[in-house]
């Protein structure tokens, strides 16, 4: 048996850059993002990779998905703020200067308002792995089926302070034979 892996390639997107105020005939792969294993509902607006990175509609895949972060958009500045436990990430669209909590973060690609030309409506895309790590997510991208696999962090609350922990997890055995830690974490 072989899994059977899906790539969205070969149809074409047409997309209005505003930034650049152009169409553009996109071809290459529509990007999947999946959250704890569980595909993501992109409502019909696919991921598109640009200069080899993942752009992602920050609505459909930080707002609208189980992630559920907060945020407000001023269409005439075109500022974007994501809030997600205590962190609030500030977008430019068209630029690659970010705020993650005040810190000023240099964005691998600019945020762009894009309109997929067949679905009359327009999105503003974040870079997806920059996103999704400063909101304390693990990200894994997948190049050979154009996915891109988030895992949730763990809430832990101490030192009076909310913290997303996404680094390395545990596990216990004895005498070989592995111990089930329940929601205990290791």
């Amino acid at each position: 048996c072989i899994p059977y892996t899906k790539v969205l390639a070969a149809s074409k997107l047409y997309l209005y850059d505003y930034g650049e105020k152009k169409t553009i005939s996109y071809t290459g792969n529509q990007v999947k993002y999946y959250l704890d294993g569980k595909e993501i509902n992109m409502r019909n607006t696919p991921g598109i990779i640009i200069d080899g990175n993942s752009l992602a509609s920050f609505r459909d895949v930080f707002v609208k998905s189980d992630i559920g972060a907060d945020f407000d958009y001023n269409q005439s500045t075109g500022v974007v703020n994501l809030k997600l436990n205590g962190t609030t990430i500030k977008y430019t669209v068209g630029s690659k200067t970010a705020y993650v909590n005040g810190k000023k973060a240099t964005l691998p690609i600019a945020p762009k308002k894009l309109k997929i030309k067949s679905r009359g409506y327009s999105q503003i895309f974040v870079p997806a792995r920059f996103t999704a790590e400063a909101l304390g997510y693990n990200y894994v991208y997948n190049s050979a089926n154009a996915s891109a696999s988030m895992t949730s962090p763990m809430n832990l609350y101490y030192n009076g302070k909310q913290v997303a922990y996404s680094g390395t997890r545990g596990s216990v055995s004895v005498d070989g034979k592995m111990v089930n830690l329940g929601d205990t974490p290791s």
